[in-house]
């Protein structure tokens, strides 16, 4: 795998794009039942800052433009120190 040039002049965004890929098509595929639910009216999508989230939505909107044109995209972002949280009952994504 090569390397990835970044000089100090260089702007690195944490911005969504669209990533197709084999995970993202399992999540997409599940995206579609749960909106073909007529019980289903709300949908949230929970993960660490730069975990996909965002992403996801993104490659999900573009395969799905229909869907896009109403939709609507709320982010709630929760900035809680770590030492504030009891992880006491949490359960690494790891081990799941």
């Amino acid at each position: 795998m090569g390397k990835t040039d970044i000089s100090k002049d260089s702007i690195i965004t944490t911005s969504p794009i669209v990533v197709d890929n084999e995970i993202n098509n399992k999540y997409i595929e599940k995206l579609d039942k749960l909106l073909k639910n007529d019980d289903c009216k709300n949908i949230a999508l929970l993960g660490n800052y730069g975990s996909g989230k965002s992403s996801l939505l993104k490659t999900y909107f573009k395969k799905r433009q229909e869907i896009y044109e109403h939709s609507l995209t709320i982010t709630i972002g929760s900035y809680i120190v770590d030492k504030d949280i009891n992880t006491d009952n949490v359960i690494d994504s790891h081990e799941q």
